[in-house]
């Protein structure tokens, strides 16, 4: 809701003063109440399916279809005021917004724990539950990304997919 409206410069940290404190869970990490990434199910990421593998590694891109759907997840996690419920940067500590939320958080909340879990690649994890056109990604050929998309590990997620959506023509 109002993503439309937010501009590609919108980059903003949060520093320890007034900073939101992550949202804490009783009875998560030894007591302390904090969620940590390992705490996380992401089978709603895969639908529950296995990984498709795709041996041919310049295959594996990223769609932004994909990205879409790892935003609305994303979404689905926040407060009403746009903070990931118990989630916090692991540096800083600080709660983590929707509309900041960076590659390296992807990797340290997403990425990293569900392609240990599968042990497979991110874009194998999401394969399988991809679909286009009605058509189950298993079913579909594996080919080369039409085009590729460099970006800083620091750009927030949802101005990347925003920016690439855009160029894809998904909006």
């Amino acid at each position: 809701e109002g993503d439309d409206e937010l501009p590609l410069s919108s980059f903003m940290r949060f520093t320890s003063p007034g900073a939101p404190e992550p949202e804490m869970f009783p009875g998560l990490d030894g007591g302390k109440g904090r969620l940590r990434p390992e705490h996380l199910d992401l089978r709603e990421l895969t639908l529950g399916l296995p990984p498709r593998r795709i041996p041919a590694v310049e295959h594996r891109g990223v769609t932004p279809r994909q990205m879409q759907q790892l935003l609305l997840f994303l979404k689905q996690r926040c407060d009403q005021h746009g903070l990931i419920r118990g989630w916090y940067d692991p540096k800083t500590k600080v709660a983590l917004r929707y509309r900041t939320f960076n590659f390296h958080h992807l990797l340290h909340w997403v990425i990293r724990p569900l392609t240990q879990q599968l042990k497979c690649s991110f874009v194998e994890a999401f394969a399988a539950s991809d679909s286009h056109h009605g058509k189950p990604h298993s079913e579909m050929q594996n080919s080369p990304p039409k085009w590729l998309a460099s970006h800083w590990w620091g750009e927030s997620v949802l101005d990347f997919t925003k920016r690439i959506s855009g160029h894809a023509g998904q909006k």
